[in-house]
């Protein structure tokens, strides 16, 4: 069994007892126990683990790897990650400390989020974290997109905190969110997703309609997302900025080989209207929720292009927060019994899954261990 198998396990055993006991101080005990373990494997990983890890930590330690030189050599990262990677230079400019460090940063928002916003299970989210839609390889990866969302995840926070004054909370929101923009090139996009996504109302029918329709729509039409790649790469060949997005068309691993059916994407579409099933009515007002569900229609639709998880990433990591208000309810058993059978298929796909960087589930080592 792999090391994130075995963690899900440890996740699940802890969202069992979770279930059963009803003292809020060992529940809460079970949360910082699970969150201490998803923090753990990622704060701790070897600079091997991510497709850009070994760059990022060469980048900060001064020791040019591949394309991303050194701080010192390349000013071409935005400069809200080079203000980040100067302040943490002045505590430490080892390795350790970088990856901790923005492990930190990655996860601090949403644990904080979970232990405010998740009432009926804080263990849940935890296992989709590790488990489901690749959040948990994007967290590994993609460090700078990790720190922007976690800027903007800090700016809703800030917004819908009550104890804050309001004259200081704008001043934080606008500043988390100029922070998340001038961070990451994609805050733009992951900032117009969760706004989209905030301002529309959902309910339950609109719901099931939104994620059914994504898994049809993602199973049936392969020629029209082909043709509709075609035509998009011959648009954006001819624009400079798009260089490196269209250097992925003739890329085999990002190619419109994927093979999307019901047996790849029907596990988490069931999953999200189980959801829907065991939720409220006020529950559809979240954005949690209708992040989740934003996210996986945008997940299925977008299933041929193997890049855009990387778009969608924000919505799901903001989206796996949200748990059903009526999951502890005892009518809920039977959902609950399905909802248990997903999670133990989902952790043994991860056990199945072959690790290496061609996939979405990476080779792991810690950062003590010799390579």
């Amino acid at each position: 069994m792999n090391i994130y198998a075995i963690v899900i396990v440890v996740l699940l055993l802890l969202f069992l007892i979770e279930q059963v006991v009803k003292e809020d101080k060992i529940r809460q005990n079970l949360f910082y126990i699970g969150g201490f373990a998803c923090l753990f494997i990622l704060a701790f990983r070897s600079n091997d683990v991510g497709g850009d890890t070994y760059n990022y930590t060469g980048y900060f330690i001064g020791k040019a790897r591949g394309y991303y030189s050194t701080y010192e050599l390349n000013d071409d990262f935005e400069i809200g990650f080079r203000w980040i990677c100067g302040l943490l230079m002045k505590i430490s400019r080892t390795e350790l400390w970088f990856l901790v460090s923005t492990s930190i940063i990655t996860l601090a928002p949403f644990l904080y989020l979970i232990n405010r916003d998740c009432k009926t299970s804080k263990i849940l989210p935890l296992i989709l974290y590790m488990s489901g839609w690749s959040i948990l390889s994007v967290t590994q990866t993609a460090i700078r997109q990790n720190v922007a969302i976690s800027f903007l995840m800090l700016a809703y926070i800030i917004y819908t905190e009550p104890n804050i004054k309001n004259k200081y909370k704008w001043i934080i929101v606008v500043a988390s969110i100029a922070m998340c923009l001038i961070t990451h090139n994609t805050g733009i996009t992951a900032l117009v997703l969760v706004l989209g996504a905030y301002f529309i109302k959902l309910n339950k029918k609109a719901s099931y309609t939104i994620v059914v329709a994504s898994l049809i729509i993602s199973v049936l039409m392969k020629n029209v997302f082909v043709s509709l790649f075609d035509a998009f790469y011959n648009l954006m060949s001819t624009v400079e900025f798009a260089e490196k997005m269209t250097g992925y068309y003739d890329n085999a691993k990002y190619s419109l080989d994927t093979y999307v059916s019901f047996g790849t994407q029907g596990p988490y579409t069931l999953l999200v209207l189980l959801y829907i099933y065991m939720s409220s009515k006020e529950d559809c007002k979240s954005l949690h929720y209708k992040c989740l569900i934003w996210g996986e229609a945008l997940y299925n639709v977008g299933a041929y292009f193997p890049m855009m998880f990387r778009v969608v990433y924000p919505l799901l990591f903001i989206g796996i927060i949200f748990v059903p208000s009526n999951l502890n309810i005892r009518k809920s058993f039977m959902p609950k019994s399905i909802l248990f059978a997903l999670l133990v298929f989902l952790t043994i796909a991860v056990n199945n899954i072959p690790l290496n960087q061609d996939d979405h589930l990476l080779p792991y080592n810690f950062i003590w261990q010799e390579k």
